[in-house]
């Protein structure tokens, strides 16, 4: 692995360093007397290179501890939105209460909330009303934050974003868009990511992780959203847009709700599966600053190629028994309906080996780590009846038990937090000739530009640099090294 691009790790800023040195300000956070203190549990929950995030827990109490890491400016500047926003909304039931702030330590602690993450809660028949409470949070999460005036347009806002897929939409609507107007600017929490949204057990919608909050107009937040859950549920944006507009309940500044709505349904058709909120790259730049880092390490190749792809965390949980049962219940509706089926058409026999991706190509997604798996739990590892059918057709005495069985076997223990259920530490665990077909066949916009490269480059006859961005840097880069 070649690490020269990568901003290099604060050594101190381990887990078990973090615990160590502000084990003793945690205790103070808890109600109880530090005579009467027992051992506290922690439970990491993420960690990388901004913060740390640990549940806690001592005699029977439970907060949740965000540590920042004191030698990146960036994660100051997160601790210090992530105060801001959450002192605004102290007291209205939108948030975790924050309990203690440690600027000695850098680190917050917060009261932890019971529920579940959107992300693993939500399912397609209760779209609709999840979308109405998300809309509703959003106008209550708007309206405790300060507001300022102003005068503008969403063409105005929006020319100066560089994405291509709002350039096209600045293009092609330009017109329409300097007919809505911008009045009002307020702190948006300007992150939509589903993991940050927690369903309390009475039902309620709670948000979470506030350092991405930013001054935006009015229903930005909205368009964020509309977005997410179209990467959720792409067919489904018209009734995405409509409820959230619903849960909202008003104008959108000087916007009517149903115009606004509509603004949501383009905006998410046009960005859902493009780059968004991120740093254009120059990557000929990227390329030079390579070479140029070279010279200090002769055993690297010269770069000629470079490719930016996705980026996807290395964070691993357990596969709990209550998700392995939500599965097979939903494994077992499709495999019912792909032996009704089996007989009412024709099922024309695929070719895996014409699937089989380059040796460069395998390279880069191991280096993104499976950005498009991301969605596979939610939609079941993407296994829909005709892609079980081959199992009827493999062997016609097999059963429903059997194709869920083989399934639950191929499952790991572990797999990428909020990813597939099969999105292992080593990659799917499904063999390629049991996946689901989308798994085969789908290629991100990265992808597609790596099999574009010459053949030489996909066989390694010649080195590229592959990049994996987020957040508007580079996280992990690797050189291909020919190998003779």
């Amino acid at each position: 692995m070649m690490n020269a691009l990568v901003r290099p790790a604060n050594k101190n800023f381990t887990a078990h360093a973090v615990f160590e040195r502000c084990a003793t300000s945690i205790g103070h956070c808890f109600d109880d007397d530090p005579k009467n203190q027992r051992p506290m549990a922690a439970k990491l929950l993420s960690h990388n290179e901004k913060g740390l995030v640990a549940h806690m827990e001592m005699n029977g109490q439970s907060l949740v501890f965000k540590a920042f890491d004191p030698e990146n400016p960036d994660s100051l500047w997160n601790m210090a939105r992530e105060t801001k926003v959450l002192r605004r909304l102290s007291n209205t039931g939108l948030a975790a209460r924050l309990v203690s702030i440690n600027k000695m330590h850098q680190f917050l602690a917060l009261e932890y909330l019971k529920g579940v993450p959107l992300a693993d809660g939500l399912v397609e028949s209760e779209l609709p009303m999840i979308c109405r409470k998300l809309g509703r949070w959003l106008a209550s999460f708007n309206e405790e934050m300060p507001s300022q005036r102003t005068q503008s347009t969403w063409f105005d806002y929006l020319k100066h974003y560089r994405e291509p897929a709002l350039q096209k939409i600045v293009t092609k609507r330009a017109t329409w868009l300097e007919k809505m107007p911008i009045s009002e600017l307020r702190i948006a929490k300007n992150d939509s990511f589903l993991h940050n949204f927690i369903i309390s057990p009475n039902g309620d919608v709670l948000g979470v992780d506030f350092e991405a909050s930013s001054i935006k107009p009015v229903g930005w937040d909205l368009l964020l959203t509309s977005r997410i859950l179209a990467q959720h549920f792409p067919h489904h944006i018209n009734t995405i847009t409509i409820n959230l507009l619903q849960g909202w309940g008003k104008k959108v500044g000087l916007i009517t709700a149903a115009r606004f709505a509509k603004f949501c349904d383009i905006f998410a058709r046009k960005t859902a599966f493009e780059p968004l909120g991120q740093n254009q790259f120059n990557l000929n730049k990227i390329k030079s600053d390579y070479n140029e880092a070279r010279l200090s390490n002769r055993s690297l190749p010269k770069s000629k190629y470079v490719v930016k792809v996705p980026y996807m965390h290395q964070e691993f949980t357990f596969v709990t028994v209550d998700e392995k049962e939500e599965f097979s219940s939903r494994l077992a509706k499709e495999a019912r309906r792909a032996k009704k089926d089996l007989n009412s058409r024709q099922v024309s026999e695929r070719s895996l080996d014409a699937n089989i991706p380059s040796t460069l190509m395998q390279q880069a997604c191991a280096l993104c780590n499976g950005r498009c798996c991301g969605t596979g739990k939610r939609n079941n590892a993407f296994l829909k009846a005709e892609d079980l059918q081959r199992h009827f057709e493999r062997d016609e005495d097999s059963t429903i038990e059997d194709i869920v069985k083989l399934y639950i076997n191929y499952m790991p223990d572990e797999h990428v937090l909020g990813s597939c259920l099969f999105h292992s530490k080593n990659g799917c665990s499904i063999p390629r000739y049991d996946r689901a077909q989308v798994c085969n066949e789908f290629l991100c916009d990265s992808a597609k530009l790596v099999g574009d490269l010459p053949r030489t480059a996909q066989d390694i006859d010649e080195s590229t640099l592959l990049v994996s961005v987020r957040f508007g840097a580079v996280q992990r880069s690797k050189i291909t090294v020919p190998s003779v």
